[in-house]
């Protein structure tokens, strides 16, 4: 489980990588469908496929889909009495921009709770990478205690 959970983790940062404007859309490629894959070969196939119980489908849905956001940090460590900011861009890849976007940011401490967020200015989100959405810059002061990431 853990090995499973540490390849998607990997995983998920070898996408992050690769979103910068000189790489195309991130295509996951499959196994076709065919009537005869009811049983034999295609149907042990597609169990390798299946859920292995250490990421569901929406967790991975949130960094592998149509349109991504991500923050370019400087560092991934920081400490409470530092200002965290971080240049936040979008990939989207959907059928048509998005036209009026609202984008909100929020940075959450290990319990869950909000510790800062914002919003972007209102704009439409082209096809494409490396969308420049604005930065995200906050302090996080005594509302954050240090916490295992």
């Amino acid at each position: 489980m853990a090995s499973g959970k540490l390849q998607t983790l990997l995983y998920k940062e070898e996408i992050e990588s690769a979103l910068p404007p000189k790489h195309g859309r991130l295509r996951a490629a499959g196994p076709a469908r065919f009537p005869a894959d009811r049983d034999g070969p295609g149907r042990r196939a597609r169990r390798l496929l299946d859920s292995k119980g250490y990421v569901t489908a929406e967790e991975f849905h949130r960094f592998a889909c149509e349109t991504v956001p991500l923050a370019r940090m400087t560092k991934r460590i920081w400490t409470s009495d530092e200002r965290f900011a971080a240049k936040v861009e979008i990939s989207h890849f959907g059928p048509k921009p998005l036209v009026d976007a609202v984008a909100d940011w929020t940075i959450s401490g290990q319990d869950g709770r909000p510790i800062a967020s914002g919003r972007f200015p209102v704009r439409t989100i082209p096809l494409g990478n490396g969308t420049l959405l604005g930065r995200g810059v906050a302090r996080a002061g005594r509302r954050c205690r240090a916490a295992k990431s």
